[in-house]
């Protein structure tokens, strides 16, 4: 009934913008609408007079790291990346001069935590306060990084932007001329109806990104302007979900797939919200509306992708477990060969009934040496050997370390009552020994092979004669 006596004195109604509608209303309330959404946008906005941030937005504060309070009046400079901040000091020149007018182009911001943002900044000019400024608006793209993770959180920021934007229309008040030109710099498409449902303003970006003039939509039915650009059951769909969010229902994000008016297919998310007076009475409603086109074909990339990984995660397992058998295979074959080589390291040859020669051959090392005294022993107590020649000729140098280990053996050997004998000491060995200070008559020393063996057969009661011809 108002919106009727309102259309009767004022013919012009119908195709009115925002502001002849609401010319009625007090204009700090007409402006709260558009200052509420700055503050609540998903872009960051940054009001700059003379180099200096006169207003930041939360979502730019958010951006850098800093708080709003804490960039106010700080150099604009303070959070451009080091190697941008010629770029952008010459195109802030530009603009204070007049030389250039309203750009876009990218850069990097430095956070607080001096890790940089990749932005896509656009320049403006607006009335603050009376005062001629610049306004910038700053769209992070960093949602190749993280885009899943930024899919989900601008869904629930959107939701809770609409939800504190009902709160602090009436707190926020900013001039005309301030509001007019976050309207037309805004990268997210904005449009306001009244309780009827018919259009009374619409920004720069919905308009190019519905094909629409201004002119022959103003004033429209949102029914009307839903039927030229989708599909009947998704226009119906629509139409119901508007029905229940005017009936008080949370309606949430909705997303539906238009075809503008250029044949160009858009998926496109639309979230609303109630404009009230100070008695909690709805006034008017609106929508701000993004082209969700590239998130949606990424989310699709994401699932195909987590599709094949899937499938790669299945065949890795199976060769995972392939080359874990192998592995077991391998490893038991070098269990065999490593028993193999020190078998081949240290031979025992029983020589003789009760005797066996174990001849060393090449460097002793403390591994080496624990396998000698292993095999050695356990073919003692095998053989029940009562002599054992212990033959050091294919040594080439004999040091205090290899001497201890040849006599931890032959001590080992002794306790099992085994008596053992060294052969084939070269000259230069001994004359290390002696140099070295070894003591090595604790035990019998022989010249050769030969020679411990006739000492050992002896020892052991047996006579060697040479058989007659």
């Amino acid at each position: 009934m108002r919106q009727q006596e309102a259309t009767k004195a004022n013919p012009k109604v119908k195709g009115a913008s925002f502001r002849d509608y609401g010319s009625d209303m007090p204009a700090a309330k007409l402006d709260s609408i558009y200052a509420a959404m700055v503050n609540l946008a998903d872009d960051g906005l940054v009001i700059i007079i003379d180099g200096i941030f006169v207003f930041v937005n939360s979502t730019f504060a958010r951006m850098t790291g800093y708080d709003t309070t804490g960039l106010m009046g700080q150099s604009y400079l303070k959070v451009i990346a080091p190697r941008w901040q010629k770029l952008v000091r010459r195109e802030y020149e530009s603009k204070i001069s007049e030389r250039r007018s309203a750009s876009n182009y990218r850069i990097e911001l430095v956070g607080r935590n001096n890790q940089t943002v990749p932005v896509e900044v656009r320049l403006g000019k607006v009335n603050h306060n009376g005062t001629r400024a610049d306004m910038v608006i700053v769209r992070n793209i960093t949602e190749h990084k993280r885009m899943e993770q930024e899919i989900q959180e601008r869904n629930r920021q959107l939701d809770a932007q609409n939800e504190e934007l009902k709160t602090r229309l009436d707190e926020l008040a900013k001039s005309r001329a301030f509001s007019e030109g976050l309207l037309k710099s805004m990268i997210d498409g904005f449009c306001v109806f009244d309780l009827e449902g018919r259009l009374i303003d619409i920004n720069e970006a919905l308009l190019k990104m519905t094909g629409f003039k201004k002119e022959e939509i103003i004033g429209l039915q949102f029914e009307q302007i839903i039927a030229q650009l989708t599909a009947p059951a998704e226009a119906e769909k629509m139409s119901a979900g508007i029905k229940r969010f005017m009936a008080g229902e949370p309606v949430g994000i909705i997303r539906m797939l238009i075809t503008n008016k250029g044949g160009n297919q858009l998926t496109i998310s639309i979230a609303n919200s109630v404009v009230k007076d100070n008695k909690g009475i709805p006034t008017m409603w609106f929508a701000v509306i993004r082209d969700v086109t590239e998130q949606e074909q990424a989310e699709e990339k994401i699932q195909a992708q987590y599709q094949e990984i899937e499938v790669y995660s299945h065949e890795l397992e199976a060769a995972n477990d392939e080359l874990q058998a192998s592995q077991e295979k391998l490893l038991a074959a070098n269990r065999a060969l490593t028993v193999s080589q020190e078998e081949l390291s240290t031979p025992v040859i029983q020589v003789w009934d009760k005797i066996l020669a174990l001849p060393v051959i090449g460097l002793v090392d403390s591994n080496r040496a624990q396998t000698i005294m292993d095999v050695l022993l356990s073919r003692i107590v095998e053989t029940q050997a009562e002599m054992v020649i212990l033959d050091i000729t294919g040594v080439s140098t004999v040091d205090t370390q290899v001497a201890n280990h040849l006599i931890k053996t032959v001590e080992a050997a002794n306790m099992l009552g085994t008596e053992c004998v060294i052969t084939g000491i070269r000259p230069e060995t001994a004359q290390t020994m002696i140099r070295l200070g070894l003591e090595m008559d604790s035990f019998p020393t022989k010249r050769t092979l030969r020679d411990g063996l006739m000492f050992g057969l002896k020892k052991l009661g047996f006579e060697v004669k040479r058989a007659a011809r």
